[in-house]
């Protein structure tokens, strides 16, 4: 079934004024008095988070001045903010509970049909492939989807949207491969009727005819409607088919021959590939239970859009504020900045192609990352959405006990020997090899861009036991070599290694030299001689540990180590005991409030500081630490 395309409408612009930043006033013309620099009128306005279950109470927007050059003044800067006492303390994802919709405020007069979810039903709308590398952004796309058909009173969005990575090995990709999804909940007078549910399919589809970017060859646009009454049928199949999206290689017939199968309503353009991830991102949205929340694990990300007039010009976000936003709120965010890198700290989270994303902030909770926006200040925000997300969950992983198993165009976790000691190529690259048990060897690759961790790389030895985490891809087609671009690395065992080295002097302890070809060595104080070198061994269990790539070169799906810090039994490589992990920021100053009675037994209790969540540079926070010895009331940490 192939569902006809609408004739492109022009574009309205943003459907909700409640989302636009708010403009300042213009100044009255008076005479000049003499102060420190211009002013800009301060106006704060409540908006609601469309398509959240954010308490209404609490996001801003504000317009605030600042001081600068002459051009800089004529330019705005907008700030999302945030009220701090919305934001529940030491919350954790595990056993998260999110507000309903029934806690937020409903009373939205764009939305009438917002009545109560006994008197509504859903439609599942899913879209995929839209963009390219040249521009466009399809969770733009869904964004404005929403607050659209919000505005025309067909219905409100339900819970989260959910951006849902697939497969991140897939060669005909356009750049991050995330397939989009949300609920939509249609009520009012039209209740049932086809008309209400052919209206919102006919604007969604002239959206997407009108904004993709059909003239890239890698774009070909796909979009799923599943009314209510199917999901009980569909939900199998397309959580089955999400799996499949996420780990293998799926095929354009199999998506249209699913869809067909299943009787769900589709529509295309060009070939359709964007099909398959419009249907994994419906088995996702499937796999909520009662409550909204996914059965697989899950992280936030909060995008905030460009104006349509800025897409294509330079970005401007305060690095500052950037920073701020992550001292405030990491390890509870990530992927903010980096600050591993090898000359200064880089931003990670502002895109540089040209596309309506203004900034991306990722974290456990939608706290979290509403949080860390409202310190960010920048260009004036078109609109502004929190999606639920697979990012940062190691989804796209298959474990894996034999080489012979791993092919081209997966991700895999396996564990080996070194069986060939890392060595440097051309271009900064490290490159070594692991075996398994039938004597199968493949190449591991940690490329530049991965920076530090190329050291951790470089001290391996031939013996260590070791577990690597990465994407299989065809490096050299000729011979049909393939290397395993490594995203995690973890060191289980490691091999004594033994150096040769000068003998010491038996008298002063001092290390002797050669007396000539020949001749042995000689101390030139003592007159002592040695015959030959000794041997010296060094224990390198030191290296045990679960080690992971920058923040700049993290794959979207990779699971960052900050978000499990006790370790995994799946990735120790058979150890008996789990082996510490190595944050990207791990080293730690402890500063420790303790009752003077409790020192000691604190003293006598072992504790390992690398085991703590990371903080950043010149930053302090308290926490809670319920697991620290009886006596320690709190901690501050200050990364060094």
């Amino acid at each position: 079934m192939r569902m006809s395309s609408s004739t492109p409408t022009k574009d309205s612009g943003t459907s909700s004024t409640k989302q636009q930043a708010i403009p300042p006033k213009k100044e009255s013309k008076t005479p000049k008095k003499k102060s420190p620099a211009p002013t800009t009128e301060i106006r704060i306005t409540q908006v609601r988070c469309p398509g959240s279950r954010l308490p209404v109470p609490g996001w801003r927007q504000s317009a605030h001045s600042f001081r600068g050059t002459k051009k800089q003044r004529k330019r705005t800067v907008y700030r999302m903010m945030f009220s701090e006492k919305d934001i529940p303390k030491n919350s954790d994802c595990a056993g998260a509970s999110y507000p309903s919709h029934a806690d937020a405020d409903r009373a939205d007069a764009s939305c009438p049909s917002r009545t109560g979810a006994e008197n509504t039903q859903r439609m599942i709308i899913c879209l995929d492939d839209t963009d390219s590398n040249d521009g466009m952004c399809t969770t733009y796309l869904a964004s404005l989807l929403m607050d659209e058909l919000t505005a025309a009173g067909l219905g409100y969005v339900d819970g989260f949207p959910h951006l849902i990575r697939l497969n991140p090995t897939i060669p005909y990709k356009t750049r991050g491969n995330a397939a989009l999804g949300f609920i939509l909940r249609i009520g009012g007078a039209g209740l049932g009727c086809d008309e209400v549910f052919g209206k919102i399919r006919e604007h969604v589809c002239s959206r997407i005819s009108s904004f993709s970017m059909t003239d890239c060859e890698k774009t070909n646009p796909g979009a799923v409607f599943i009314p209510d009454f199917l999901f009980g049928n569909v939900r199998e199949p397309l959580r089955a088919h999400l799996r499949k999206a996420l780990t293998d290689v799926v095929s354009v017939e199999d998506a249209f021959s699913l869809a067909g199968s299943l009787g769900i309503p589709y529509f295309y353009l060009k070939c359709g590939r964007g099909l398959i991830g419009a249907l994994a991102a419906a088995g996702s949205l499937l796999s909520l239970n009662d409550s909204g929340i996914p059965d697989f694990d899950h992280t936030f990300e909060y995008l905030a859009y460009r104006r349509r007039d800025a897409w294509g010009t330079k970005r401007h976000v305060s690095k500052e504020s950037l920073f701020r936003a992550d001292a405030e709120t990491y390890p509870d965010t990530w992927d903010t900045v980096d600050l591993t890198g090898k000359s200064k700290p880089l931003v990670v989270c502002v895109p540089g192609s040209p596309d309506p994303v203004l900034y991306g902030i990722r974290g456990r909770l939608p706290e979290a990352v509403g949080k860390a926006a409202s310190f960010i200040e920048s260009e004036p925000v078109e609109r502004f959405r929190i999606f639920l997300t697979n990012q940062g969950t190691d989804a796209h992983l298959i474990p894996v006990s034999r080489i012979s198993e791993m092919r081209p165009f997966h991700s895999y976790r396996i564990s080996g020997t070194v069986c060939r000691p890392p060595e440097m190529i051309e271009g900064g690259h490290a490159i070594f090899s692991i075996s398994d048990d039938s004597g199968s060897e493949i190449a591991c690759a940690a490329y530049e861009p991965t920076g530090n961790f190329r050291k951790i790389v470089r001290q391996l030895r031939t013996g260590d036991l070791v577990t690597v985490s990465g994407s299989l891809k065809e490096n050299d087609e000729k011979n049909g070599r393939l290397t395993l671009n490594i995203e995690k690395l973890t060191i289980a065992e490691t091999v004594p290694e033994i150096v040769r080295e000068n003998p010491s002097c038996p008298v002063c302890g001092r290390k002797t030299e050669s007396a000539g070809a020949g001749q042995g060595f000689r101390c030139r104080r003592c007159r002592t001689h040695a015959g030959t070198k000794t041997e010296k061994v060094i224990d390198r269990s030191f290296l045990c540990g679960r080690y992971e790539v920058p923040p700049s070169a993290r794959r979207h799906l990779s699971k960052p180590l900050i978000r499990d810090l006790s370790g995994s039994e799946s990735d120790t490589a058979g150890s008996a005991e789990d082996v510490p992990s190595y944050p990207s920021r791990r080293f730690w100053c402890l500063h420790l409030s303790l009752r003077p009675s409790d020192a000691a037994a604190f003293r006598s209790n072992s504790f390992s500081v690398r085991s703590m969540p990371a903080l950043q540079i010149g930053h302090s926070r308290r926490y809670l630490w319920p697991d620290l010895p009886i006596g320690m009331t709190r901690y501050s940490l200050f990364s060094v």
